[in-house]
């Protein structure tokens, strides 16, 4: 397994050759994998949804998949790049970030690329959060809003030196990294040690 979500208060984790798992209930996950031909070399890296209706899944070879409560579509994609991290959020929209500066919105069989410049890092995480789109690398978290475009988020003086993951809860937006953890509060940011 690759990567697990929520959606609905239901976990559901993703991983290589397109396994999807729900889990129904202590000891008891359900599996609902997306097809693949023969031993063709694909998996799924993220998942995440609106409700247990339309969930998304993204992957290898710019995979994206999505779950209509009954069986996966593979949807055109507008790239063949690894795709790390997807995110259906509250605005409506789906976005998915991967390797190369990949950043896609869409939502069903409609994507397509946001244009950010030369930028070329791989993303490893997306989360929307307070209206803006949060993007992880491994060394630097960013935010994009149409508006400013990417800029590098400013933590002050306690800046992290890794980044990766992100998720939020309660209110508060997390930044977990290899050597850092950090939360923002929609105001401050805070080391956790």
């Amino acid at each position: 397994m690759r990567n697990l979500g929520v959606v609905d208060g239901i976990a559901y984790a993703c991983g290589m050759a397109r396994e999807v798992y729900r889990r129904e209930g202590d000891d008891n996950w359900i599996a609902m994998n997306a097809p693949r031909k023969g031993k063709e070399i694909v998996g799924f890296e993220a998942i995440d949804g609106f409700d247990r209706s339309e969930i998304y899944a993204v992957g290898l070879k710019g995979d994206i998949w999505e779950w209509n409560s009954s069986a996966w579509t593979q949807h055109a994609s507008p790239t063949n790049v690894i795709l790390n991290g997807v995110c259906c959020a509250p605005n409506g929209e789906v976005y998915i970030c991967g390797q190369q500066g990949m950043l896609i919105s869409g939502r069903g069989s409609s994507w397509g690329l946001i244009d950010l410049g030369d930028f070329a890092a791989d993303f490893w995480d997306v989360h929307y959060f307070n209206n803006t789109i949060y993007l992880a690398t491994m060394f630097t978290l960013f935010t994009y809003t149409k508006e400013d475009g990417l800029e590098a988020v400013n933590f002050g003086d306690d800046a992290p030196t890794s980044c990766y993951r992100l998720t939020s809860a309660e209110g508060v937006l997390w930044s977990v990294g290899s050597a850092d953890i950090f939360s923002y509060d929609g105001k401050s940011w805070t080391r956790v040690d």
